[in-house]
């Protein structure tokens, strides 16, 4: 429970919230969000792949814990 509370923490609070951490969260959720077979990767929200979502958040807490 710490470390999610740590996670947390470090995305919200905004002091430890770089510009590096927030550039690649909003990416990530982007990718998450989109089509990902799509030609153009048009950027849907209404569409969610699960392996791209499990895919970016597993880059999320890699990167909230060592960066």
């Amino acid at each position: 429970m710490y470390y999610y509370t740590y996670f947390f923490n470090s995305i919200f609070n905004p002091k430890t919230f770089s510009s590096y951490k927030k550039l690649f969260f909003f990416m990530s959720m982007a990718q998450a969000l989109s089509l990902p077979n799509s030609k153009f990767e048009v950027f849907n929200p209404f569409i969610f792949s699960f392996l791209t979502i499990k895919h970016s958040l597993v880059h999320i807490i890699i990167h909230g814990f060592y960066f």
